[in-house]
């Protein structure tokens, strides 16, 4: 799942070098994501789930400052 060692290592779940806990690590932060940056926003859930895979990507903050970008030139910071 390419998590930083120290986000596998906030996760709990092992050893995230090996194939379980990577997993398992990777699908906890992405609910993790959800639940931080997007439950309370006006989106539908599939621009939700989308949202937190760019998200983990190219990380929150930078996702956050493209969706102010979007708003300043009328576009729907939400899809």
């Amino acid at each position: 799942m390419q998590l930083m060692p120290a986000t596998g290592k906030d996760m709990k779940v092992g050893d995230v070098a090996e194939i379980e806990p990577n997993i398992h690590a990777g699908a906890k932060y992405m609910r993790f994501m959800i639940n931080q940056y997007y439950a309370n926003e006006p989106m539908t859930q599939l621009d939700k789930g989308l949202f937190t895979f760019a998200s983990y990507n190219a990380g929150p903050g930078r996702v956050r400052s493209l969706r102010k970008e979007a708003e300043k030139k009328g576009l729907d910071p939400n899809v």
